[in-house]
């Protein structure tokens, strides 16, 4: 759900996958990554993804089935679901 409601907020706000990484630090492959759900991001990067749309970190996780343990705070890249 975490990549799909990204997904949906990038594009309400116009935004590229290229445009949203350059703001985060981030490539465009592993914006498109989040999105598909082969890696989640740290919860840091979710609040920097968050304030990058203008929107709360809740409304990016909001419906999330998965356990919040496949989130991490400070993990090293790439976090990988579960790991």
């Amino acid at each position: 759900m975490f990549g799909s409601n990204l997904r949906r907020i990038r594009k309400q706000k116009m935004l590229s996958q290229a445009d949203l990484a350059e703001k985060i630090g981030k490539t465009q492959q592993t914006v498109s990554w989040y999105e598909s759900g082969r890696v989640y991001p740290s919860l840091k990067v979710i609040e920097n993804i968050a304030q990058a749309l203008d929107v709360s970190a809740a409304q990016l996780i909001e419906g999330n089935n998965m356990d919040i343990n496949g989130f991490r705070y400070d993990c090293a890249y790439p976090c990988t679901p579960g790991k």
